[in-house]
């Protein structure tokens, strides 16, 4: 049942964004060639059947299909007619009024690059709003340490600031930087700090030229860092509502000094003391009651708050997680992390940075695939972007906005690659008429669009490789 919840929620939230995408990069398409003079016959969301459609006053027909991956804007084009004697409909003829073929070259083009253009904007839009609702992000606080980060001398605890110069704010941009300079295997330069001591600074040569060839497959374990994203303090950040550290009055803020009159200095060891106190209490509770008195999972904790200590029970609950027993409160630590939020005119200026970042990286990234230096597994399809949109929203909205602006502006590079078939394919063709002065040949345009429907394809079958070997293993 809940799996099937989760499949649920999953394609709610997958349709949900693909048709935001999907609407507003073809409504870049329909407005600039509607101002423009050009006449349009439909607009459509997805392929196929119809599941709804209309016709607009302005005659053009509004319509919802039944497979929801794409959609498009069909513009008038006289190739497509003929006279009612069957002869072609002559470019400066009336009949020719508003036809896609018959305008300039330049408002062609303008009209194929409007959609990337609608999504780049998106993804500002979103980007921005991740600053105006504001976000919480992982600090790059390093956890466990092994291999090459173990060998260069990276140590638990410390906070990677900048990767070869380029400025490191959370663990996603710690994670993208130091893939882009293993695409390289050139040694990077690793600025650390402390983070609960931030002037306190040293920089890592970290040598890359020992990774896997396809180390971003898994860039973690490549790597050898893994993200230590709870404070080490035990200080409490979440309470989770119906649980038993609610119940026990526990609230956001309190540090954990003891369990069971054992000292938690940290909160790993805070969650062993837990563990083995249940685990103790378990046992206990098998024998007879006049060889103990032991509530299984009851514990004493001592806590400060507001520099005032004091001591709480707890009744804590035995749960399964990935078949082993686990003893659990309820709550989540503080985190490594920090709220980003700022207001109008400071977040247009992170959303532009934002764009810029990521508009960088992915550019980098796409490189990277094309020629053979990442993984091709890194390729996701409609599987992956669902969970993705249903976990980003589970984390909130600047979370989901973080979302919808990345693949936006995914949607904005992918478009304008030079593909027939996609915008950046119909803009090579517009440049190659533009050179030869003429419409290219109908013979030349078929071919070219096979060959963009090959490569779409063989991505959609990658791609759809990668979901499902992702989801049910290699």
């Amino acid at each position: 049942m809940a799996s099937a919840l989760s499949i649920l929620n999953a394609a709610f939230w997958f349709l949900l964004t693909i048709s935001v995408l999907v609407t507003w990069h073809e409504l870049g398409h329909y407005w600039v060639g509607r101002k423009l003079g050009f006449k349009v016959i439909r607009f459509a969301i997805g392929f196929g059947p119809a599941l709804y459609r209309r016709m607009g006053k302005n005659g053009v027909e509004f319509a919802i299909n039944a497979i929801p991956m794409g959609g498009y804007v069909k513009f008038y084009d006289t190739r497509e007619f003929e006279n009612a004697d069957g002869t072609p409909i002559a470019a400066d003829s009336a009949d020719a009024a508003g036809a896609f073929n018959a305008q300039p070259l330049r408002n062609r083009a303008l009209v194929a690059l409007a959609g990337p253009i609608a999504n780049l904007i998106l993804a500002f839009v979103a980007f921005c709003g991740i600053y105006w609702v504001g976000v919480a992000d992982d600090r790059a606080v390093l956890g466990d340490i092994s291999g090459i980060a173990q060998q260069a001398g990276l140590r638990r605890g410390e906070e990677i600031t900048a990767v070869n110069d380029a400025p490191v704010r959370n663990w996603s941009e710690a994670i993208i930087e130091l893939i882009n300079a293993g695409y390289a295997r050139n040694t990077a330069n690793i600025r650390l700090a402390d983070p609960l001591k931030p002037d306190k600074t040293r920089i890592v040569a970290f040598n890359l030229a020992a990774l896997p060839e396809r180390f971003d497959e898994k860039p973690f374990e490549n790597f050898g860092v893994l993200p230590y994203a709870i404070n080490p303090d035990p200080i409490i950040g979440q309470v989770v509502a119906g649980t038993p550290a609610e119940r026990a009055g526990l609230l956001s803020g309190d540090r954990i000094l003891s369990l069971n009159g054992q000292t938690a200095p940290n909160a790993e060891t805070l969650i062993k003391l837990l563990q083995a106190s249940g685990q103790a209490s378990g046992q206990a509770s098998g024998q007879t009651s006049a060889q103990t008195s032991m509530q299984p999972g009851k514990v004493e904790l001592v806590i400060e708050r507001a520099g005032q200590r004091q001591t709480l029970f707890a009744q804590a609950e035995q749960t399964t997680i990935q078949g082993s027993t686990a003893w659990r409160l309820g709550f989540a630590f503080e985190r490594f992390s920090v709220v980003r939020r700022a207001g109008v005119i400071q977040g247009l200026k992170e959303g532009l940075r934002e764009t810029g970042y990521f508009f960088t990286r992915s550019v980098g990234q796409i490189k990277a695939l094309l020629t053979g230096a990442a993984s091709p597994k890194n390729v996701s399809g409609p599987i992956s972007i669902a969970q993705a949109a249903a976990g980003s929203a589970e984390r909130g909205p600047g979370e989901f906005l973080r979302f919808v602006g990345l693949l936006s502006l995914s949607l904005f590079i992918v478009n304008l690659l030079p593909v027939p078939t996609l915008d950046g394919g119909q803009l090579v063709f517009f440049a190659m008429e533009g050179l030869k002065g003429s419409p290219l040949g109908e013979k030349a345009m078929i071919s070219g669009q096979l060959v963009g429907l090959a490569v779409i394809a063989s991505l959609m079958i990658l791609a759809f490789s990668n979901d499902i070997s992702r989801t049910f293993g290699q």
